[in-house]
């Protein structure tokens, strides 16, 4: 929704889409199309993941996300921080 929309419609806005990407991958590496698209998602929006203060993750397997987490770099402490 556009910020004027909700602003008329007597809403606060939670949040603003700054950037999104999309990303491929071979398909021997099944899984792992978040790493390129969230490293051009940042980059889009002029930022690195030490600027992210949390990570929502809706991922129905964890050894991909694991995986995923452990070639972006990012900090574990910050996903899910209320359950996932």
């Amino acid at each position: 929704m556009e910020e004027s929309a909700a602003l008329a419609a007597g809403l606060t806005p939670l949040a603003r889409i700054k950037s999104y990407a999309s990303g491929g991958v071979p398909p021997a590496l099944m899984g792992m199309g978040p790493v390129p698209a969230t490293q051009k998602a940042l980059q889009l929006a002029g930022l690195q993941l030490a600027d992210i203060d949390l990570i929502e993750a809706n991922e129905a397997f964890a050894a991909q996300f694991l995986a995923v987490g452990k070639n972006l770099g990012f900090d574990s402490e910050k996903v899910n921080v209320n359950g996932g």
